[in-house]
């Protein structure tokens, strides 16, 4: 296994049977009717908290019908005037005694080990045409590992095609590693590098680097 997206490949899916372990759904959210759910928070944005609950899973609550929220894991939380806070929904209004729950627009769990701090998808595709003998292979995947106020999200594309009459394969395969950084004050940095191969095109290698920053003027729940 020579190619380098290969290689990446395989990590990926090491890494997918690796032991995950069962996290504990003991979050508690009270709604404005008086009900209440007991599940795994994992994360609230525009305006919809979800949360994993045992029978129906993963379901969304819009954040305008909660009124309160227990659960003692680490979230990164950010506020409507721009503050991130790393902590916990019990101590929030601890660190920050003058915020409100409606101050809240975005939430993001942030877990203990490394494995668990992985997100993403993988995607695989075979398709053979007989008609013109050829065979092609598909694969996308995309991989967040997130921090505190940090995200690097791994993107990777390969389409391999091999036709009979032709010994080569046809190779059609790109990589790129995003970075993201939020910074003080509602400012946030971004870099981006990427690698492209294309032997349709003659392109053997290129690679790609980028880099933005910025401010972030609004943050509202709605």
């Amino acid at each position: 296994m020579h190619n380098p997206v290969l290689k990446i490949i395989g990590l990926i899916f090491i890494l997918m049977l690796s032991e995950r372990g069962l996290a504990q759904k003991t979050d508690k959210v009270y709604l404005r009717n008086g009900n209440m759910l007991t599940g795994e928070i994992k994360s609230m944005k525009f305006a919809k908290l979800l949360i994993d609950v045992d029978g129906p899973g993963k379901i969304d609550i819009k954040w305008e019908y909660i009124v309160k929220i227990e659960s003692n894991k680490t979230l990164q939380i950010s506020m409507r005037n721009g503050d991130v806070y790393v902590t916990t929904m019990d101590s929030l209004f601890s660190v920050a005694p003058y915020a409100m729950l409606d101050d809240v627009v975005e939430i993001v769990r942030i877990k203990d080990k490394f494995i668990k701090r992985l997100d993403g998808s993988v995607n695989l595709g075979f398709n053979y045409a007989k008609s013109s003998d050829n065979a092609q292979f598909t694969f996308s995947s995309t991989t967040t590992y997130r921090r505190p106020k940090k995200e690097t999200t791994l993107k990777l594309n390969s389409v391999l095609t091999h036709n009979s009459a032709d010994t080569m394969v046809s190779r059609k395969q790109d990589a790129a590693i995003d970075y993201y950084r939020k910074l003080k004050h509602s400012w946030y940095a971004n870099a981006l590098f990427g690698w492209q191969q294309n032997s349709q095109l003659g392109l053997k290698s290129r690679f790609l680097l980028s880099g933005s920053g910025g401010k972030i003027i609004i943050m509202s729940v709605f």
